[in-house]
């Protein structure tokens, strides 16, 4: 899968930002092949990365898709209540995270 090549090839490099990205990447496709314990294992990972990061749009990015992977798992309740906390990216003009974080939380319903 091109993304794990990515996140591989980008640890090599010691590009913490961009690895998080990549690895997002990968749980959401495992996610979307309905593979939730898959992309469980993998966002872990990014999450770590994501949370040593100054930008603030990996880190959104980060927990838009764990809350998406917390929601499949059967946990929709947690993922809501996680997602709600989200919104708040608007405030911080990432328009877009909010925008993924109402669709994420439209699906934990």
């Amino acid at each position: 899968m091109l993304a794990r090549k990515a996140a591989e090839e980008f640890q090599a490099e010691l590009s913490g930002d961009d690895e998080a990205k990549a690895r997002v990447v990968l749980a959401a496709s495992f996610l979307s092949q309905d593979q939730p314990e898959k992309a469980q294992e993998v966002i872990g990972r990014a999450l770590e990365l994501a949370r040593k990061s100054q930008n603030r749009s990996v880190r959104l990015l980060g927990d838009i898709t764990s809350d998406r992977i917390r929601a499949s798992l059967g946990k929709p309740a947690e993922a809501k209540k996680r997602l709600k906390a989200t919104l708040e990216a608007k405030k911080y003009g990432f328009i877009g995270s909010e925008f993924e974080a109402r669709l994420a939380l439209a699906a934990a319903r």
